[in-house]
C-alpha cells in the first residue's frame, strides 16, 4: 500500500481568493521546475509520448519517489511547450511536424510560435 504524506500550510480567510492562492502556492511553492524538467527528460529519452508523459505526472510514482505537483492541463502543457522553446526536447505531433526550437530562435520567440499547439492536454 502506498503511504502519502500531505503538507498542510496555514492561510488566511480569504473567501473567493483562496482557491487562486493555493494554486499560487503549488506553482511557486511545490512545483520544481528542474525535476519536472528531469523527469520529461527522461520520458523523452525512453521516446515515450505526451499522453503518457500526462498520464504518469498525473499519478502517484512508484517506489516512494517524490511526486511532481500536477498544475492543471493547461500549466503542464504550458511548462512542456516551454521545454521544446528552450531547445530541451521536440515533440511530435501526430507525424506532421515538430515543435522544436529552430536555429538561433530566441526562447520567447518560439514560444509564441508554438503555444497552443498541443490542444486541451485531455488525454485519454
Amino acid at each position: 500500500m502506498a503511504q502519502v504524506q500531505v503538507e498542510t500550510v496555514r492561510q488566511a480567510p480569504g473567501g473567493a481568493s483562496l482557491p487562486d492562492r493555493i494554486e499560487q502556492a503549488l506553482q511557486d511553492d511545490l512545483f520544481i521546475p528542474e525535476d519536472f524538467a528531469a523527469f520529461v527528460l527522461q520520458v523523452a529519452r525512453n521516446n515515450d509520448s505526451a499522453g503518457k508523459l500526462l498520464r504518469e505526472l498525473r499519478e502517484p510514482r512508484p517506489n516512494g519517489e517524490e511526486c511532481i505537483p500536477w498544475l492543471g492541463d493547461t500549466l503542464m502543457l504550458e511548462r512542456l511547450v516551454r521545454l521544446c522553446a528552450r531547445g530541451k526536447i521536440a515533440l511530435n505531433l501526430r507525424g506532421k511536424e515538430y515543435l522544436q526550437a529552430e536555429p538561433g530562435e530566441s526562447e520567447e520567440a518560439a514560444w509564441n510560435r508554438m503555444k497552443g499547439r498541443l490542444g486541451t492536454g485531455k488525454v485519454a
